[in-house]
C-alpha cells in the first residue's frame, strides 16, 4: 500500500487564472516517488533566450501549450519543464511570509505577467 505525504497549494493570478496542485512524496514498493509543481511557460529570464519550437509531445496541457500541474520529478526533468520547488518546505517562506500574501511571483501561463501567487490550502496524509 502506498504512503503519501504532501501539500495542497492554490495557485492564483489577478487575471483569473487559478489551479490547485499537490506536490508530494509517495512511498511505493519501488521506493519514493516525488511529485513537483512544474510548468511549460518559460521564466522571464528564459523568454529572451533562443526559442526552439515545441512539439505537441512537449506541450503538457491546454491549447495555449501552457500549464501548471503536479508531475513526477523525473518526468518534469525529462521533459525539461520549469520546476517550482514547494514553497511550503522553505523555512524562510513558511515562517516569514504571511500566508494570506502567498508566495511568488511567478510567470502566469494565461496573461504572461509575473503576477502568479501560491497559497497554502492543506496537507495530504501524515
Amino acid at each position: 500500500m502506498n504512503s503519501v505525504v504532501g501539500h495542497i497549494l492554490d495557485i492564483k493570478c489577478p487575471c483569473g487564472y487559478s489551479t490547485t496542485v499537490k506536490p508530494r512524496s509517495e512511498l511505493t514498493r519501488a521506493g519514493f516517488v516525488g511529485y513537483v509543481i512544474a510548468y511549460n511557460t518559460p521564466s522571464p529570464d528564459e523568454e529572451n533566450a533562443s526559442s526552439a519550437e515545441t512539439t505537441s509531445e512537449d506541450s503538457c496541457g491546454d491549447e495555449e501549450g501552457t500549464f501548471i500541474d503536479t508531475v513526477e520529478r523525473e518526468e518534469a526533468e525529462r521533459r525539461q519543464l520549469k520546476i517550482i520547488e514547494n514553497p511550503w518546505l522553505d523555512h524562510e517562506a513558511q515562517f516569514n511570509t504571511p500566508w494570506d500574501d502567498g508566495w511568488g511571483d511567478y510567470l502566469c501561463p494565461k496573461c504572461e505577467k509575473v503576477s502568479l501567487r501560491i497559497y497554502p490550502a492543506g496537507h495530504i496524509g501524515g
